[in-house]
């Protein structure tokens, strides 16, 4: 019979290695040129943490997507992503 583990140490284990292979993608991308210093994969953010940075509402978000004032980035089918930087610029207007 075999043992049933922790699911929080399971998880915990299948994580550890997530950073190297964070870096190994920023590298690989770097060398491809679709990546540079100034753009990390960590710099987008997602609408409800652009609306919480900018201390607004999620619709906020929404709007100044529509109107063009911010960039969406799809990532797969349905999520959504923006550049921080972006985000913040949005804030100072």
């Amino acid at each position: 019979m075999q043992k049933i583990q922790n699911p929080f140490e399971v998880i915990d284990a299948r994580l550890d290695g997530f950073g190297e292979i964070l870096k190994e993608i920023q590298s690989l991308l770097k060398s491809q040129n679709r990546l540079t210093d100034s753009e990390p994969i960590e710099a987008r953010i997602t609408k409800k943490q652009a609306a919480a940075l900018i201390n607004c509402s999620v619709s906020t978000i929404d709007n100044a997507r529509r109107a063009g004032k911010i960039t969406a980035y799809r990532i797969g089918g349905k999520a959504v992503r923006f550049e921080k930087s972006e985000v913040l610029n949005l804030a100072k207007k």
